[in-house]
């Protein structure tokens, strides 16, 4: 049997062509192989927002039931500002109430509230400090959170779970939460009289609304800090050249 050249060069075509590699090729390879690549799933951070709460916005009303008739009153808020992760987890800020103004429309009751149970000219402020959100605030419409932290009293801090509900619209929200504050187990004067029976526990709600602002990242704070830094640095320069000009032209 005779060797045909052509046979070997038949051969050769049936094989498929080795796979070239471009630069630009390989780097996508790698890129998709670390999961950078234009299918991989980028999860982002949980945006932070801010909601700013203020006396107009705000009303706190309280009930305390009693044997003869309940007892409703009034607190004011001074300030609020509480920062979130909208997704939950970790938050932030305080809310003020000013004990002094609380009211329940009885000049008599209301200086016993304040002398023997609020104490307020001792302690004027009552201060709940934020600590964690549970449940995730929807981007438009209902939805239900708690918030979590500490209310200081009377100069002694209590644990303090607030369950929200939530109507988000936009950028605006309107928030309500009803919660029992135990205040003889917290240590407060019990008013209770002989003929006159009052509830343990006090239930508060606060109805608020205000708007929702997102606070700045990191980068994001890094990068408008390297924006001003040069815009100032332009500024100077211009000025530096504006300086030069006028000397030179002094001195002609």
């Amino acid at each position: 049997m005779r060797f045909d050249p052509r046979q070997l060069r038949s051969h050769r075509h049936t094989h498929s062509r080795p796979i070239l590699f471009s630069p630009r090729r390989a780097l996508g390879v790698a890129l998709v192989a670390l999961g950078l690549g234009p299918f991989s799933v980028a999860h982002s951070k949980a945006e932070q927002h801010v909601l700013q709460l203020t006396p107009e916005t705000t009303e706190i009303t309280f009930l305390l039931e009693a044997t003869a008739h309940d007892v409703e009153g009034l607190f004011e808020l001074e300030d609020g500002r509480i920062v979130f992760d909208s997704d939950g987890g970790e938050a932030s800020g305080t809310l003020r109430i000013d004990a002094r103004r609380a009211d329940t429309g009885n000049a008599r009751r209301d200086k016993e509230m304040h002398t023997e149970v609020l104490e307020s000219q001792s302690h004027p402020w009552i201060v709940f400090t934020a600590e964690r959100l549970e449940g995730e605030v929807p981007d438009t419409g209902s939805g239900e959170v708690a918030l979590v932290g500490q209310v200081e009293l009377l100069g002694r801090s209590h644990a303090l779970r607030m369950p929200i509900e939530l109507e988000v619209d936009g950028d605006q929200v309107q928030a309500t939460t009803t919660f029992a504050v135990p205040f003889v187990a917290w240590g407060l004067h019990d008013p209770s009289m002989w003929l006159l029976k009052v509830a343990k526990e006090v239930q508060v709600t606060v109805e608020t609304s205000g708007t929702l602002q997102a606070v700045p990242s990191a980068d994001e704070a890094a990068s408008d800090a390297v924006s001003s830094d040069a815009v100032s640095s332009d500024a100077a320069s211009a000025d530096t050249a504006s300086s030069d000009a006028d000397q030179t032209t002094g001195g002609r």
